[in-house]
């Protein structure tokens, strides 16, 4: 069995398994927003819904592997945005937060350094943006740069960390696949050179057979002509 098609097995089980998991975020949704009073959230439960059904549907079609890596890894830092911003108003938003660590350590076992990057960037960015546009859905008490740095160095080290264990991870896979394929190609070339050798020995037998035949009729031959 060659190792990278173990590896891309191991990324499809685990892309479809997240996706699954973020349609249960749908409902989540509606329970703490009708735990919190808040009203029942609708549109950001559709959102997480809509978001599951394109990893679902993308991790059913092989020749979009990647891209459902990438989706459900993006997918996944959205719907934590959005349970956080649920929980606005909420003394354990900033709880929440440990979310997108979990999440980008989850991610991180696709063993797919694309997709951590892409995970991290879409991280900081939400970040970023809501502190100057919208604070209250990431932290409660308004705008927090200080505290957005502070996540963003965590984030950093968190992904750096990953990305580096994937780069080894996938290049050891990579490596097994190859000494397999040499190990095999060396041993169709022995089978051939096994087969050929034996080809030889029957065609040198059939020679030799044929030689002693012909002696021996030369020698009936002088026989009956003394």
């Amino acid at each position: 069995m060659d190792a990278l098609v173990d590896l891309d097995r191991h990324r499809s089980r685990l892309v479809r398994l997240l996706a699954l998991v973020q349609l249960a975020v749908g409902p989540l949704l509606l329970l703490i927003s009708l735990a919190s009073g808040s009203g029942v959230a609708f549109m950001p439960a559709l959102t997480s819904a809509g978001l599951g059904i394109v990893c679902l549907v993308l991790s059913a079609r092989p020749e979009f592997a990647a891209a459902a890596r990438m989706a459900v890894a993006v997918a996944l830092v959205a719907n934590i945005s959005i349970v956080v911003a649920t929980m606005s108003g909420s003394y354990l938003q900033v709880d929440m937060h440990m979310a997108y660590f979990a999440g980008l350590a989850v991610i991180g076992a696709l063993f797919d350094w694309r997709v951590i990057a892409g995970a991290t960037v879409a991280t900081a960015l939400h970040h970023i943006l809501l502190n100057f546009l919208l604070p209250a859905a990431i932290y409660p008490g308004g705008t927090d740069l200080g505290r957005v740095s502070l996540h963003a160095v965590i984030l950093l080290v968190e992904a750096g960390v990953l990305t580096w264990l994937a780069i080894k991870v996938s290049g050891m896979f990579a490596a097994v696949s190859a000494a397999s394929i040499a190990a095999r190609e060396e041993q169709e070339r022995a089978e051939r050179l096994n087969r050929q050798a034996a080809e030889l020995r029957d065609a040198d037998a059939q020679k030799e057979a044929r030689r002693a035949a012909l002696d021996n009729a030369k020698a009936e031959d002088l026989r009956a002509f003394v």
